[in-house]
């Protein structure tokens, strides 16, 4: 690479793929070479009303906008963790929306980083969901995520990127 990796979090907490939709333009201006996309974990979430029906067309409508500003843009969707307790339960499709992903990132040709499985694949108590049910303590998020990036990116990249040891 000629310069070192540069990261750009366009995020809100608890933020939907309605909100998402209108940060494309911020997207855009920071002309990324990759772009992460992640919203099903707050779409599954009931208080957003967002249906299965209604997030696959807002992610259909990012990826669209993004591709007209950004045409060779590499974009992946990205499952994450699964939720517990109260968190759950205001999330009872959460796998559904996870597995739309997997769909979507078929049918418009994106890359697909999927880390339920992962999460599910660890026991509960090592999860590191314990605090409040969704957001997973910094050092198991670090583990799981860099054990599932670096084979996205090195195809998105054309550069071998090994999973950290």
């Amino acid at each position: 690479l000629d310069k070192p990796p540069e990261i750009t979090v366009i995020a809100m907490s608890g933020a939907a793929s309605d909100w998402g939709v209108g940060q494309v333009g911020r997207v855009v201006a920071s002309t990324p070479d990759i772009v992460l996309i992640e919203f099903g974990i707050n779409d599954a979430d009931l208080r957003h009303r967002i249906s299965l029906r209604v997030s696959a067309d807002l992610h259909r409508q990012l990826v669209s906008e993004l591709r007209a500003g950004l045409p060779d843009i590499a974009i992946a969707l990205m499952t994450t963790n699964p939720a517990y307790g109260l968190r759950r339960v205001i999330r009872p499709r959460l796998a559904r929306y996870y597995a739309q992903y997997v769909v979507l990132a078929d049918k418009l040709d994106l890359g697909l980083v999927d880390i339920y499985p992962r999460w599910l694949a660890l026991p509960r108590r090592a999860q590191g969901l314990a605090a409040d049910g969704l957001h997973p303590e910094q050092e198991v998020a670090s583990a799981v995520f860099l054990s599932a990036l670096p084979p996205f990116l090195g195809r998105a990249t054309g550069v071998d990127c090994p999973a950290p040891i």
